[in-house]
């Protein structure tokens, strides 16, 4: 929705950019050669891609979620990142958690129904298809009827410190850059709930112990090298990190 990170950098490099964009903010012209406002987003993306020459493409968040569009660029352009089969396997919640169960690792209770939901546990609804917080709360499982809202799966809720991990992911595996942490819902931002309002970086040892950059990076390995083996490119994953018990938890891949 907003590539203005990815153009910056990209010009930063010496390249020049042409920019599909669904806002169009000042800095980000100031980055690109030419900037598409797509309104209707994300469906109008392919059509402002068509319009511009035949250049590699590079996408960013929250394209994950729409697979199909990614498949549908990938007929017209050259796409310099995942595949839409590789984005797809990373964004299956069971099938993210369940993998990371497997391997050892720390690993959050998910539902698909109400039926599947272990009532002793506290309960987070969030959206399939979500992106930086928007739809996501926490639960009462009695305030459900009988199935969960369409589009929608349960996550265990977890308090504690919101954390996003950078990674590189290449054929030679895949490489922990750096963490962030992830300010949520924070009013001076004027955001609520867990509405994404921005990052603090680079963490270092300082702001968190050496076992959770060690833990962050067995996490990323397991995931690049097991669910998504065709994943290439920048990848985040965000976590929560339980501040009494030092447990990472994942929370998803963008």
């Amino acid at each position: 929705a907003s590539v203005r990170a990815i153009a910056e950098c990209a010009k930063r490099d010496g390249f020049t950019v042409r920019s599909v964009d669904q806002f169009g903010d000042v800095d980000l012209g100031e980055a690109s050669a030419s900037v598409s406002i797509v309104s209707n987003w994300p469906d109008g993306i392919l059509d402002a891609v068509r319009s511009l020459p035949n250049l590699p493409v590079i996408y960013g968040g929250a394209l994950e979620n729409s697979p199909e569009l990614i498949d549908a660029l990938a007929q017209e352009r050259q796409i310099l990142g995942s595949s839409s089969e590789a984005v797809t396997a990373v964004r299956n919640p069971v099938h993210l958690q369940e993998t990371l169960r497997q391997a050892g690792l720390p690993a959050l209770e998910v539902a698909e129904s109400l039926d599947n939901a272990d009532r002793s546990l506290d309960w987070f609804l969030k959206p399939v298809s979500s992106a930086a917080g928007i739809n996501a709360r926490r639960i009462d499982l009695t305030s459900i009827d009988s199935h969960l809202p369409k589009g929608r799966i349960l996550q265990q809720f977890v308090s504690g410190r919101t954390l996003s991990g950078l990674y590189l992911v290449s054929a030679n595996g895949v490489q922990l850059l750096g963490m962030t942490e992830q300010l949520c819902g924070t009013p001076e931002a004027g955001a609520s709930g867990v509405l994404y309002s921005g990052s603090l970086a680079p963490l270092s040892i300082r702001d968190v112990p050496p076992t959770c950059f060690e833990c962050a990076d067995k996490i990323g390995s397991v995931i690049g090298s097991t669910i998504g083996r065709s994943l290439r490119g920048l990848i985040g994953i965000d976590f929560i990190r339980d501040e009494q018990s030092g447990e990472l938890w994942t929370l998803e891949v963008n």
